[in-house]
């Protein structure tokens, strides 16, 4: 019966020495953001710093409306069969097939909008900078438990922030921060 109550002690030292000898080794698998911009390398989940992505694209896709905001003061291209509602706010962007995107201010506090994105890290994302083809920098995170996306921009001493659930679609996602522009 004695020897019943050591075993326990003892497996643990024997893992411990087996780990400690690296003859023993755990591998967890690794999740990678798909590709935020299509046509370009994607960034892998265990990559900590951020990569300005230089633009793909020069021009919308065909058949794609532009939605003018006069209370963001922003210019979106957006596919010609979704729906848009507009508040004081925040745009959102309806496909019945597809789901929702949504564009709205995001509050700073006291922060500035550029203090704010580079002192708010979420947990659980992934992001990377691109600059669209209006030379907006666009910080593009990619939420690895949720697999939802946002894009924050910069405009006008404001943060707007583009963001798609989980069951969106990547290229209406990535055509929509590619376009987004200030009003003039």
């Amino acid at each position: 019966m004695k020897y019943l109550r050591i075993w326990p002690d003892v497996s643990w030292v024997m893992i411990a020495l087996l780990v400690g000898s690296g003859q023993l080794m755990f591998s967890f698998p690794v999740r990678t953001i798909p590709n935020l911009v299509l046509g370009t390398a994607s960034a892998s989940a265990t990559d900590s710093s951020e990569k300005t992505i230089p633009s793909t694209s020069t021009s919308p896709p065909v058949g794609w409306k532009t939605f003018v905001s006069t209370n963001l003061q922003v210019a979106v291209d957006y596919p010609k069969d979704w729906s848009v509602s507009e508040d004081k706010r925040q745009v959102t962007f309806r496909s019945e097939e597809v789901g929702v995107i949504r564009l709205a201010v995001t509050e700073t506090g006291q922060l500035s909008p550029e203090n704010f994105l580079n002192e708010t890290v979420l947990p659980n994302t992934r992001c990377s900078s691109r600059i669209n083809r209006a030379g907006i920098t666009a910080r593009i995170c990619f939420d690895t438990l949720s697999g939802s996306y946002s894009a924050d921009f910069v405009l006008k001493s404001r943060l707007l922030s583009l963001s798609m659930p989980r069951r969106g679609d990547l290229k209406v996602f990535n055509g929509m921060v590619e376009s987004l522009r200030p009003l003039e």
